[in-house]
């Protein structure tokens, strides 16, 4: 006659015990794989944000070197106040109200910016990243991992 061996709860402590380990070192790695993706996303934006500016300006000089009358009878009146004498001056000295006329503001492209970084706010997560739970955690692990390698009694021979 073939006996039915009882389910040993020694298996329900070891996978509790071996989930809270595992929590605890998973879970601030996470943490710190997701700071890293945010300051990676932040140098790349810059870095774009960087890329356009130094286009535009690449932009604004090839216009200069290519003699654009546009741009140079405007650069002559902004930054030199000069005009042709056929043109009048629309802004009057002193005039509070005028409109900026310095030529970097409008060439200068707008800064990209990035979500700020969130990170999941559970329970768990607090546990496992705050110092001091976190070694009660690493304790019950170990403890409760303990107890499901404890071999289950033997019951009385027949």
């Amino acid at each position: 006659m073939q006996t039915i061996e009882a389910f040993d709860p020694g298996w329900l402590f070891l996978i509790a015990g071996a989930a809270l380990l595992v929590a605890t070192v998973l879970i601030p790695a996470h943490d710190d794989r997701l700071r890293a993706e945010h300051y990676r996303d932040a140098a790349i934006a810059h870095r774009d944000t960087q890329a356009d500016r130094l286009e535009a300006y690449s932009d604004y000089l090839d216009a200069i070197n290519n003699g654009d009358d546009r741009l140079l009878l405007a650069l002559a009146a902004t930054q030199l106040n000069l005009a042709p004498a056929s043109k009048t001056p629309v802004i009057l000295a002193g005039d509070t109200s005028a409109p900026e006329t310095n030529i970097f503001t409008e060439i200068e492209p707008a800064p990209r910016t990035i979500a700020p970084l969130r990170l999941p706010d559970t329970r768990l997560r607090r546990w496992t990243t705050d110092s001091s739970t976190r070694l009660w955690l690493i304790a019950a692990g170990a403890i409760c991992m303990l107890i499901g390698l404890i071999p289950p009694a033997a019951g009385k021979p027949e």
